[in-house]
């Protein structure tokens, strides 16, 4: 994705990237360039940020929040003053950027890929779908290993009960909310959560009602859609491992990162946030 925003960005005369490095070096060092900075968004009555971001030549996605950060709303706002020559110029560049990227993606995303195609019934919406039963079928037959001959006909079964489930809303919409226009908008439940929620159906003997089914979609669910996961680890593990703390242990090392990890889900990244109940005194 960072390569077709690349793709695109640099398809343009524009030179944006470069743009936002020399502002954000010209800022770096000067604490009395950036105060004039924050003092003349306030003589315009506009919210400026303190700090102008820096941009890192891999993470092209990123570009738009340095843009923003630099751009302000009378920026945008005079547009409107261009030249019908420097509009049409100008629009003409945004059509062949968003025609770069399209390009990219066509070209290097595996959109022909059967078994990602297949995948698409695990949302909710598909599970009534006709063509589901025999997608399902594929997935199981595709992971090498995971289901014997048994299992794929348990998981055929399992499916068409599953397909006439009486399914609570709210295992699906997390809430709805209006906009400042009146649009009502439906904010769902990440699809991890759903399917916890369809695994918590019991027998009348109290046995998983979907043995099979669980087994395969939770293996299905932790494949990972990319490397961020792992690059972010390793900036944990660059902040963790300063140049006064070389000699920690691995054992220490991932308890450390455990802590911060713990952190980051119960507290939003922030200390103070994490409830800590008697429990934990006690002990």
């Amino acid at each position: 994705v960072h390569n077709a925003f690349k793709a695109g960005t640099t398809v343009s005369c524009w030179h944006i990237q470069d743009f936002c490095i020399d502002l954000w070096s010209w800022f770096r060092r000067s604490p009395a360039r950036k105060e004039d900075f924050v003092k003349l968004g306030e003589e315009l009555n506009e919210e400026v940020e303190k700090n102008i971001l820096y941009f890192v030549c891999t993470r092209w996605v990123l570009l738009g929040k340095v843009v923003d950060r630099i751009l302000s709303e009378e920026t945008r706002k005079s547009l409107a003053l261009l030249s019908k020559d420097k509009k049409e110029t100008f629009f003409r560049d945004v059509r062949n950027i968003f025609q770069s990227i399209a390009s990219y993606l066509k070209s290097n995303l595996p959109l022909n890929n059967s078994f990602l195609r297949d995948l698409k019934i695990l949302g909710p919406s598909y599970r009534s779908d006709p063509q589901a039963i025999d997608a399902i079928v594929r997935i199981g037959r595709f992971i090498p290993g995971l289901l014997s001959s048994n299992e794929i006909d348990l998981l055929n079964d399992e499916w068409l009960m599953y397909s006439i489930e009486t399914i609570d809303d709210s295992w699906l919409i997390k809430r709805k909310y209006n906009d400042l226009h009146g649009r009502e908008h439906i904010e769902y439940h990440e699809i991890d959560y759903y399917w916890n929620k369809v695994f918590s159906i019991v027998r009348v003997n109290g046995h998983p009602k979907y043995s099979t089914l669980r087994k395969l979609v939770k293996n299905v669910l932790i494949v990972s859609h990319g490397n961020a996961d792992v690059e972010r680890g390793f900036s944990t593990n660059g902040n963790i491992l300063t140049e006064e703390r070389t000699l920690l242990s691995e054992k220490s090392i991932n308890g450390l990162q455990a802590i911060y990890d713990g952190v980051e889900y119960l507290g939003d990244g922030s200390v103070h946030k994490v409830k800590i109940d008697n429990y934990y005194w006690r002990n």
